[in-house]
């Protein structure tokens, strides 16, 4: 009996520190005074379309303002607001710390798809399949979609597409690490250039690209994991139930 009360107490006690402890720091954190703005780029090691450079010029007509002002009293919406509208940005969040700093925590858009139009102007496409203005001193290692692709703008059909496909392809990780290219012919259909393989696979119109690449992986697995993966000069998935492979020599069609 006396083991058990004594446990309760010690609950009691711990629960009772825990609450004191916590608002104690609430208290102090709320009374102090903002002594520096930090800004934090969050995947900075994985990405560099953001550096701290760049995210300072949107902050700094803030520090005056900020700057020995009590953080409760800190309208931190605003600030996330300016950093937001930074185009590379895709999210920002402030919190203050009980040393009085003020930490700007920004998130950078995760592209997907570089994209080269017939103009030979080149942007990225990111995760939500907005357009990223490419930056000099970073290249993201992600497929290159290029070819007769007419405009940047949003709204044309073809990009939506390549959107799909190359989100279905990020989200694969053989894929992401063999297709290297898509490539958009006259006809507006498409071509896709791997890394492992001589050969090239004719996807045609684009869409169905779950089906399409199901019947590919069987084709790797079950045909060029034994007769090699440069058997074939062009690999056909737009058809149905089938893949048409055209040898070097001879035609063949394999139906799945």
């Amino acid at each position: 009996m006396l083991k058990k009360v004594l446990i309760i107490l010690f609950w009691v006690l711990l629960a009772g520190y825990l609450f004191f402890a916590v608002a104690f720091t609430v208290k102090k954190t709320e009374e102090s005074l903002c002594t520096q703005i930090r800004i934090v780029v969050t995947d900075s090691a994985a990405y560099g379309f953001i550096r701290t450079a760049d995210i300072y010029p949107l902050v700094s007509p803030f520090e005056d303002r900020l700057l020995g002002r009590p953080l409760h009293e800190i309208n931190t919406r605003e600030l996330e607001q300016v950093v937001r509208r930074y185009p590379p940005v895709a999210g920002a969040e402030t919190y203050t710390t009980a040393d009085g700093t003020l930490c700007v925590e920004v998130r950078q858009r995760i592209p997907i798809l570089r994209v080269i139009n017939r103009f030979q102007e080149s942007f990225f496409l990111d995760s939500e399949g907005k357009i990223l203005t490419p930056v000099a001193r970073y290249t993201p290692h992600v497929p290159v979609a290029s070819g007769y692709i007419d405009e940047k703008a949003r709204e044309q059909e073809m990009l939506p597409a390549l959107f799909r496909l190359g989100t279905y392809i990020r989200n694969h990780p053989f894929w992401n690490a063999q297709i290297q290219q898509i490539y958009v012919n006259e006809q507006q259909q498409l071509e896709l250039i791997p890394r492992a393989g001589n050969h090239t696979i004719l996807w045609g119109p684009p869409g169905d690209d779950e089906d399409k690449f199901e019947r590919l992986e069987a084709l790797y697995r079950n045909a060029l994991n034994i007769q090699g993966w440069d058997t074939y000069s062009t690999i056909n998935v737009q058809y149905r139930n089938q893949i048409v492979c055209t040898r070097r020599d001879t035609l063949m069609n394999h139906s799945l």
